[in-house]
């Protein structure tokens, strides 16, 4: 299996400090850039280049984790404006697997995350090996390559 590439996009830096030590443990990470907001997100998503120079080239797919509740633009705005991306033919969202990773204690935020297609998994922070390792396996596992 190729090492994965992690984008987090995350407005607590604390949040992401956790998440980077984290993906750092795992032998199966390579590269993990850090996004401190959905604005930024947004801007990377747009230019596919760029998305690739910081997030490394595909495939495997670049494992996003994703917070919700984030001050500009949260995590829901963010899909929808990757949405209108992809509708415009500016994204590919092949490119990426999106993690929703979120404190939000709201049981509706799961249910509006997972209508997403884009949105493969739904976890509750803080981010842990074991929680890093289902996502790994049930997204990167040879039977779960895209086809």
């Amino acid at each position: 299996m190729k090492k994965i590439n992690v984008l987090v996009i995350d407005d607590n830096e604390v949040d992401r400090y956790v998440a980077a030590r984290i993906l750092k443990k795992s032998p199966k990470i390579d590269k993990i850039e850090e996004l401190n907001g959905g604005l930024a997100a947004l801007d990377l998503f747009q230019n596919p280049e760029l998305f690739d120079e910081r997030c490394g080239p595909t495939p495997p797919r670049t494992l996003v984790l994703l917070d919700i509740n984030m001050p500009g633009m949260n995590g829901f705005e963010l899909l929808e404006g990757i949405l209108k991306l992809q509708e415009e033919s500016k994204v590919n969202s092949e490119a990426c697997i999106i993690a929703m990773l979120t404190s939000s204690g709201y049981g509706g935020d799961r249910e509006q995350s997972l209508a997403y297609d884009m949105v493969s998994d739904y976890i509750e922070k803080p981010l842990n090996p074991e929680k890093l390792q289902v996502l790994i396996d049930r997204h990167y596992s040879d039977s779960a390559a895209p086809s």
